[in-house]
């Protein structure tokens, strides 16, 4: 799900998202005012630096929301997995426990696409 996300976020060329979702204020009017540009693993998704109009920079990083779903479900769904397995004649109960949280995963990257 997170390379999904990761795809998503540096989709045609990572520049390009950079530039296009670039700060509203305080980065430098200067053609060559994007520094760098990278995907980041952790958060899925990516790094764009900009030159500031005073002279600093101005990091911009996008997938949080998205990596912190993902862990905390991901959690969630470990301890519900331990739990059940401790009561064996319950491991049924995993099923839709494990389609509910895909649905949630599916819901949380598409509400990053935004």
């Amino acid at each position: 799900m997170l390379a999904v996300d990761l795809l998503a976020s540096t989709r045609e060329n990572i520049e390009y998202r950079c530039l296009v979702s670039a700060p509203a204020s305080g980065i430098s009017s200067a053609e060559n005012a994007l520094v760098a540009a990278r995907a980041t693993l952790f958060p899925a998704g990516r790094e764009c630096v900009w030159r500031a109009a005073d002279g600093g920079l101005i990091v911009e990083q996008t997938g949080w929301l998205t990596t912190s779903a993902f862990v905390v479900c991901g959690i969630g769904a470990l301890v519900i997995a331990i739990l059940c397995l401790a009561a064996w004649r319950y491991l049924w109960a995993l099923v839709p426990l494990a389609l509910c949280l895909a649905a949630a995963l599916v819901a949380v990257w598409w509400v990053s696409l935004l």
